[in-house]
């Protein structure tokens, strides 16, 4: 089922971030509305072959029906911490480098019984222009669990897990620091 978020991140300074998205498919789809907020931060810095090492922690907030027989207003918190590794590819004319990532989700639900999930993931972003770039990432879901018998169908090697598919927009705003670095230090 496609699922579309739509979200927003602030870089605090160089290595920090923090973000918010809203899952709009979920509520009009399935009657359960969704919402994440995270912080990211930069744990190494890339030189040579070297990735650059990124963890975030983003917890994520569903709630809603969940099935017209099931009890109203259903509520689940899923804490997720990522690690991700990612190395800038070659520059193409003037724009900021397309970039190669791999990383892990850890995936927890706590309740109604504690459950763990790491899911393992590739992907790329290709930067079209200053501004805009368009992201590809390829993972897969608990890939451990046996998915033979689970309804909804997952579909995953041998049945174990889920392979998920992404496909991503991104957009940058110039923020006032990009516009003085561009002029030379003036505004």
């Amino acid at each position: 089922l496609p699922i579309t978020q739509v979200g927003y991140r602030y870089g605090i300074d160089g290595k920090t971030a923090v973000h918010a998205g809203l899952y709009l498919t979920n509520l009009a789809l399935l009657r359960v509305g969704g919402f994440d907020v995270g912080f990211a931060r930069q744990l190494v810095d890339a030189q040579g072959a070297r990735p650059r090492i990124m963890v975030d922690l983003t917890t994520y907030w569903f709630f809603g029906d969940v099935a017209d027989d099931g009890p109203p207003g259903g509520f689940r918190m899923f804490p997720n911490l990522q690690v991700v590794a990612t190395w800038d590819l070659p520059h193409v004319q003037d724009r900021r480098p397309h970039r190669l990532y791999l990383g892990v989700d850890n995936w927890v639900q706590p309740f109604p019984e504690f459950r763990y999930y790491l899911n393992p993931f590739l992907g790329t972003e290709i930067r079209l222009s200053k501004i805009g770039g368009l992201q590809l990432e390829a993972g897969w879901y608990a890939p451990w669990v046996d998915t033979t018998f689970l309804q909804p169908v997952w579909y995953g090697p041998g049945n174990l897990g889920a392979l998920s598919v992404k496909l991503g927009f991104n957009i940058y705003v110039p923020t006032a620091r990009d516009r003085r670095r561009a002029n030379g230090g003036a505004e």
